[in-house]
C-alpha cells in the first residue's frame, strides 16, 4: 500500500474526528454510498477527479486526492497512480515506511516514501488507506505530493484537513 507520513498516534488518532477551526468550505468527496467529506482550509482549491476530489495549497506546493474507490478496486487505483508518477518523472525510491493502526475501528495503513525523487531531488510521496468498515466496502485513499519545503509550511493545515475526514453510509 501506497501511504501517508508515519504520523504520530496523536494525529492518527484524531483522523476522523471534525476540528474547529475557520475553514473555507466542506467538500463532499464522492456523493454515491458512502458521502465522504472534507474540510478544506481558505485559499486551497479544489477540483472534482475520477474517484474523488484533488486540492492543492495556494502555493501549488502540496497536491492532495482523496478518492473512494471499491476495495476491490483498490489495486487498479494504485496502478493509476504508479502511472501518474512515471508520466511526471517521479522516482518512489526504495521500499516505503508503512505503520498500520486501527483508529475508532477503522483500519488505517500509512505509508511514506522516503526516497522519493523528482527531478533528482527529495520530494515527498505519502498515502493513507482508510478502511471505514462499511458495508459498501468501499476505502478511502487519501494521497500527497509535494515539495519538502511546502510539506514543512503547510504541514498543520494539510494534517486538521485529514483530520477532518467523515464518512456516512
Amino acid at each position: 500500500m501506497r501511504g501517508w507520513k508515519i504520523l504520530p498516534v496523536a494525529v492518527v488518532t484524531g483522523l476522523l474526528v471534525l476540528t474547529a477551526p475557520v475553514w473555507a468550505k466542506s467538500i463532499v468527496v464522492k456523493s454515491e454510498t458512502p458521502i465522504v467529506t472534507v474540510n478544506v482550509p481558505y485559499g486551497f482549491e479544489s477540483s472534482g477527479i475520477d474517484h474523488g476530489v484533488e486540492t492543492k495549497t495556494p502555493d501549488e506546493g502540496i497536491l492532495v486526492w482523496v478518492e473512494v474507490v471499491p476495495a476491490a478496486d483498490l489495486d487498479a487505483l494504485l496502478k493509476e497512480h504508479d502511472a501518474y508518477w512515471q508520466s511526471q518523472g517521479v522516482d518512489l525510491g526504495g521500499a516505503p515506511a508503512h505503520v498500520n493502526q486501527e483508529v475508532d475501528g477503522k483500519k488505517v495503513a500509512a505509508t511514506d516514501f522516503k526516497s522519493a525523487t523528482w527531478k533528482g531531488e527529495p520530494t515527498v510521496i505519502r498515502y493513507l488507506l482508510i478502511d471505514p468498515a462499511l458495508q459498501s466496502k468501499n476505502v478511502i485513499v487519501l494521497s500527497m505530493w509535494a515539495s519538502p519545503e511546502a510539506d514543512k509550511a503547510h504541514d498543520a493545515d494539510v494534517n486538521k484537513m485529514i483530520s477532518s475526514l467523515d464518512v456516512k453510509e
